[in-house]
Order: C-alpha cells, then structure tokens, then sequence
C-alpha cells in the first residue's frame, strides 16, 4: 500500500509539471509583445509622419517660403522642419527636438510677414528675403528678416538655407538659445 501511494503521488505530481511546463512554455513573454507592438505603433507613426512631412511641401518656391514664414509666426518648428532639405534637416533635428519642436520666445512674436525681395541663384534655387514685424505686449518691437533660400527637388521646393539678413537681426525663426537679443 505504501508503494502505490507513493507511486500515485509521484505520477500526480509529475503530471502536474509536466502540464504546468507545458502551459508556461506556449506564452509568449509579455515584454517580447509589448515590445512587438510598440515597434509596429513607432514604425507606423514614423510612415505616417514621412508621408505628412512630404506632402505639406509645395510645387511653388513662394508658397514654400510664405507656409515657412507662418511656421515661425505659430513658433511651429515642426512644420519648419518638415519644409527643410535632408541636409538642413540634419541641422535643425537637435536644437528643434531640444525645445519640443517650438521656435521663437513669447516676446517677441511675430505679427505679420511679408516678402520683400527675390533673386534667382539657378533654375533649381531661389533666395527670397524675409521681413516679420515684431511685437511685445507694449506695442511693436522692431523687424527681423531673414534671407531664405528655397531649392527644387523633385517637383517641390525646401528650405536649404536661412541666414539673418542684416547684423541687426535677432533670429527669430530659432530655437530660444539662439535668438541673438540687442543691447
């Protein structure tokens, strides 16, 4: 009798982990899907955003530039990027990223832009010089321009190139550390 209580225990008992081995083996670990997931969601938002970036961009060189200029008005360092060659891409990704993607201070703000010059460089670039007429809550401050330089690639026109168009300038198309403030 001790024999075959002992024995159906231990079949018990090995059953018992065997079914459980079994149960735990057939799971896929948690962070593995999570992981899965999060991957697919990121790689999804990255097409997604790809896409919107390439067709924000316009067939016109002075759209390109006046949609740019609103960018800077809206302090929108997103859509300044987005509207960016690969090259300038490259140097705006940190500093924009560095302050979530918002451009400019809160005082100044732009009020208004307007283009004010245009010169060709070549059939594929053009350099247009930007004037934005500043404001603070005590009246107006001043204008900033820029020199803005638009090249064609395929059928759309980006940014290659944004300069202060004078040494007055305060740069009010970047990051906060970059604005250059007068004395």
């Amino acid at each position: 009798m001790k024999k075959s209580l002992i024995m159906a225990t231990a079949i018990t008992l090995g059953g018992l982990s065997s079914v459980s081995y079994a149960a735990v083996s057939d799971q896929k670990p948690v962070v593995n899907q999570e992981t899965e997931v999060q991957t697919a969601a990121k790689t999804s938002a990255e097409e997604q955003l790809a896409l919107l970036q390439r067709d924000l961009v316009p067939s016109n060189p002075k759209e390109t530039v006046i949609l740019w200029a609103k960018a800077v008005k809206n302090r929108n360092g997103a859509l300044q990027y987005a509207l960016s060659t690969d090259n300038t891409k490259a140097i705006l990704k940190k500093p924009f990223e560095t302050y979530h993607w918002v451009t400019g201070v809160s005082s100044p703000w732009v009020e208004k832009s307007k283009i004010v010059d245009k010169k060709k460089i070549s059939s594929t670039e053009i350099e247009y010089k930007v004037q934005f007429e500043l404001a603070t809550s005590s009246g107006s401050a001043g204008i900033d321009s820029a020199i803005v330089v638009v090249e064609k690639k395929d059928y759309q026109w980006y940014i290659s190139r944004v300069a202060p168009a004078s040494e007055k300038t305060i740069g009010i198309w970047n990051t906060p550390e970059s604005i250059n403030y007068p004395n």
